[in-house]
């Protein structure tokens, strides 16, 4: 399993094992581009956690809503849009 599909999922546990191999946090591929747009888009916070630990780019640019932090507005996660911005995300991106 690929991390993409792992935080489509909502596997957890396989999130944390991928990143503990050491996998590309930033890989694009899939719908929304990013681990971390598909993860913030589904409102799963703490997968959302595990990325930022692993190195994930808060300010990456993609999918419809263009950032992740626009996704989890969009889909009304506040948990979710409080850690990114408490990590730096940049609102004008």
């Amino acid at each position: 399993m690929d991390l993409y599909n792992a935080v489509s999922s909502g596997r957890t546990e396989a999130v944390q094992l991928l990143l503990d191999k050491g996998i590309d946090v930033n890989a694009q591929g899939g719908q929304y581009r990013t681990a971390l747009y598909a993860t913030a888009f589904e409102g799963n916070t703490e997968i959302v956690q595990l990325l930022i630990d692993g190195g994930t780019d808060v300010n990456a640019q993609e999918g419809q809503y263009r950032t992740a932090v626009l996704a989890a507005i969009e889909i009304g996660v506040i948990k979710t849009v409080r850690l990114l911005f408490n990590k730096g995300v940049d609102v004008n991106a």
